[in-house]
């Protein structure tokens, strides 16, 4: 079946492939991750997305104009992918605070709602959820009040064309602020929180081209030649050729170098984990390990390595425990010597000190004694000397008596 709009078919057919591949990776990143609980099922839902916008492409250039809603759905669905790509720029920072400091201010609750038995934690990414999906659901609101408009009545229902423009360019500046929004959260983040990450060097590089495609979606609202809902851009044989190459190059290929960029942090985080855990393995793994490896190629050589090796150790060892010995004994006797001179000092001053007590008290006690003896000595000579009068006297007595007998007879 060929194309009625062949320049809109091609280009829709080949970044359907190209989107194909895109999403088998992605889907292959979640099938790894076992989970999708993490920003890559955002990646996996805007290939999803991104599938369904280019075959309502191609199948509009296929049927043409009698089938105008699938370039509507088109349109619409290329909106709501952009949506995806945006939120998925906080929830990458958001990770790489967490990966790197264990937490994220960006999911730290700014306020509570109580919402009957419970209250709704509000933080900084629940706000850009809100505020993007209020975004999103704008500009696909102005998208759809076109849907239903003939050509004649574009041109001349003016207030319908104005209102849909308006709720546009409201959708497309939310989302191109939220855009710049997330890079400066990246450029805090490396600046002053000091992070170094795949994650955040990537939403850097990603910030660029997400740039291009939303000042385009928002230049496109004011200029004709760029907006996708001008009927100045169809004609008979299709859509004008500028057109189809500006918003291929402007909005499709931005969007398919952004998400690739994020789809890339899996394999280099992944790469860089699997560099950090070989060199743990390498320090930790004995070397008595590598010797035991090479000991089919060295043989002998290895075996008397490991032999002197050994030897060293326990010498070593042997050697530090007789300097440990000799230091234990070396402290005993210095603390033995510091004993005993210590000791000898208490003694000679315990001494000292005793001599000069016994002293004084020999010397009272000697001179106490020695008067006591003196006057013992002098009672002694006092009473013999009494005794030796009386006995004189007794004598002369008797003397004398036996005189006085003698001259009686």
């Amino acid at each position: 079946m060929g194309f009625k709009f062949q320049r809109q078919g091609i280009a829709a057919s080949v970044f359907l492939v190209l989107y194909a591949i895109y999403f088998g990776v992605a889907a292959n990143i979640i099938w790894q991750k076992k989970t999708f609980n993490s920003f890559y099922t955002c990646l996996l839902a805007f290939g999803l997305i991104r599938l369904g916008s280019q075959v309502c492409g191609i199948a509009f250039a296929t049927l043409g104009y009698e089938h105008l809603n699938w370039l509507i759905a088109h349109l619409v669905l290329g909106a709501a992918e952009y949506f995806l790509l945006i939120l998925t720029t906080f929830l990458v920072v958001s990770y790489a605070h967490k990966e790197t400091l264990g937490s994220s201010y960006m999911t730290k609750a700014l306020f509570l709602i109580p919402l009957g038995f419970f209250k709704l934690d509000v933080d900084r990414l629940l706000l850009i959820h809100i505020g993007g999906i209020l975004a999103n659901f704008l500009v696909i609101s102005g998208a759809s009040t076109l849907a239903g408009l003939t050509p004649e009545q574009y041109l001349f229902d003016t207030n319908t064309v104005n209102i849909s423009n308006g709720l546009r360019i409201t959708g497309q500046i939310i989302l191109l602020a939220f855009n710049i929004l997330a890079g400066l959260y990246a450029l805090h983040s490396i600046i002053y929180l000091k992070i170094r990450s795949y994650f955040v060097f990537s939403v850097l590089l990603a910030t660029p081209f997400l740039l291009v495609r939303g000042t385009y979606a928002v230049v496109a609202c004011f200029v004709d030649k760029l907006d996708s809902f001008s009927i100045e851009n169809y004609t008979l044989s299709g859509m004008n050729p500028e057109f189809v190459i500006t918003e291929y190059v402007l909005a499709t290929t931005m969007e398919y170098i952004a998400a690739s960029i994020f789809l890339s942090t899996f394999y280099l985080n992944k790469r860089q984990k699997n560099k950090i855990m070989h060199a743990v393995l390498n320090e930790e793994e004995p070397e008595e390990e590598f010797e035991e490896k090479s000991e089919g190629n060295s043989g002998e050589k290895s075996e008397e390595k490991s032999e002197e090796k050994s030897e060293e150790k326990s010498e070593e060892k042997s050697e530090e425990k007789s300097e440990e010995k000799s230091e234990e004994k070396s402290e005993e006797k210095s603390e033995e010597k510091s004993e005993e001179k210590s000791e000898e000092k208490s003694e000679e001053k315990s001494d000292v000190k005793s001599g000069e007590k016994s002293g004084e008290k020999s010397g009272e006690k000697s001179g106490e004694k020695s008067g006591d003896e003196l006057d013992e000595k002098s009672e002694e000579k006092f009473e013999d000397e009494l005794e030796g009068e009386s006995e004189e006297n007794l004598e002369e007595s008797n003397n004398n008596h036996k005189e006085s007998l003698e001259g009686g007879h």
